[in-house]
């Protein structure tokens, strides 16, 4: 089966049902944007390095981190108390009102917190954003302020106990008398230079670190906005099509699979390996050149009746018959109707040629060894049970979509009359007047 029979399988016959399955989500996704309160985000930017990151992956780490911070409970709990807002919950606000976004592959976060209150989403975002600067110092920084002022407690008392030393040690070499304990107390002095000296060593080594780690620090403050946020109505609604699409075409294609069908005549003629004639229409030139290929099926087959039967099952209107007759069966002997068009321009229009000229009585001459031309065009019903045995040929009539349990009905019939099947008649509007 070619993909363009599938399309036309599908969407032919359950239009409506797609229809139905787009508009029905799009309505409902309308009516809940329109109800919903609009909302305001406010957003403030922090610098949590001083080096720019020196690869993607590196920025990403860091967009983790700051994401990981300001997402969390305590730390919204915390700004929601530093800028002294109640009535909000800090676990809910954390999950679905904080977001973080990266610049790039810089070392600045966007902070964003989205609220109903435009001042409510302004005090948040910024003292949240305080938050986690102290929060990224604090992470990255660690305990080395603590270790340097011990240290520096450690020099202190070490410098107040070399003093006495150094200064006894002063006074034994300016009096220049002999003292016994000149030596212990400069071996003393040399320990406690020599603590001095790798305490000094180590507060270096620690402030280097320090200063090698670098400070965040806030470089926009947030402020209250203005504009509530953009709906996003028109993506909900092209999401909203699509998933609606799906689920009408997932309907459409069980239903067809629980009683397939056969979309237009042509597709039908196929299956019944019979030849599309035409169209049924209210255009002169398009019914001219269907009752010639009628004819030309009729005399090809042998006979000199036409059955019209219908494809879906459904009678076929008088109307339909009353045209098909115009254009397919001769003149009555003496009667000489108005042609609705110039017979040669007709023939023109239909890419056939002039017509065949007419005999006395208005019937197109049968050429020798030939059948005639067709005499009667009606439907099962109409047709004399005496008339059963003589050549009559078989026309169908196919709308836009033919169940396919209908052809089987159509071999049915041909199979048990013996009769030949001329071909496919398309009428997209059965049963109606084009």
């Amino acid at each position: 089966m070619e993909i363009d029979e599938v399309v036309a399988r599908l969407t032919k016959r359950y239009w409506p049902v797609l229809v139905l399955a787009i508009v029905l989500p799009m309505v409902l996704v309308a009516v809940l944007v329109s109800r919903q309160a609009p909302r305001y985000t406010a957003q403030a930017r922090v610098a949590v390095s001083a080096e720019i990151p020196k690869s993607a992956a590196e920025s990403a780490g860091l967009l983790s981190q700051v994401d990981a911070l300001a997402t969390s409970r305590d730390l919204v709990q915390r700004a929601l108390a530093s800028a002294h807002i109640t009535g909000r919950d800090p676990a809910t606000m954390a999950q679905h009102d904080v977001t973080v976004s990266g610049n790039g592959t810089s070392a600045v976060m966007t902070i964003g917190v989205t609220d109903r209150d435009p001042v409510v989403a302004g005090k948040t975002a910024g003292a949240l954003a305080a938050e986690v600067n102290t929060a990224v110092n604090a992470s990255r920084i660690g305990n080395l302020p603590s270790v340097i002022a011990g240290v520096d407690r450690q020099l202190g008392e070490l410098a107040r106990r070399r003093a006495p030393i150094a200064a006894a040690i002063s006074a034994s070499q300016q009096s220049r008398t002999p003292n016994a304990n000149l030596p212990l107390l400069q071996s003393e002095l040399a320990g406690v230079d020599t603590l001095i000296a790798d305490l000094s060593s180590d507060r270096n080594r620690l402030s280097e670190e320090l200063a090698a780690a670098g400070n965040a620090a806030v470089v926009a403050t947030a402020q209250v906005p203005t504009a509530p946020d953009p709906s996003g109505l028109g993506q909900k609604l092209a999401l909203a099509a699509v998933l609606g699409l799906a689920v009408g075409l997932l309907i459409a294609a069980l239903a067809e699979t629980v009683r397939p069908t056969v979309s237009g005549a042509a597709r039908l003629g196929r299956l019944l390996t019979a030849p599309l004639l035409g169209r049924l229409d209210a255009n002169p030139a398009v019914l001219l050149s269907l009752g010639r290929r009628i004819r030309l099926a009729a005399r090809r087959a042998g006979v000199r009746q036409v059955v019209v039967t219908s494809a879906t099952g459904k009678p076929v209107p008088d109307w339909v018959i009353d045209r098909l007759g115009s254009v397919v069966l001769p003149p009555l002997p003496g009667l000489h109707p108005a042609p609705v068009e110039d017979p040669v321009r007709i023939g023109a229009l239909a890419g056939l040629g002039p017509l065949p000229a007419q005999n006395g009585n208005g019937a197109h001459p049968a050429e020798p060894g030939q059948p005639g031309p067709v005499l009667r065009v009606g439907t099962m019903d109409e047709l004399d049970p005496a008339d059963e045995a003589a050549p009559i040929g078989v026309l169908v009539l196919a709308g836009g979509s033919t169940n396919a349990a209908a052809v089987h009905g159509i071999r049915d019939l041909l199979a048990a009359s013996g009769w030949p099947l001329l071909g496919v008649v398309a009428h997209p509007r059965f049963g109606r007047r084009p």
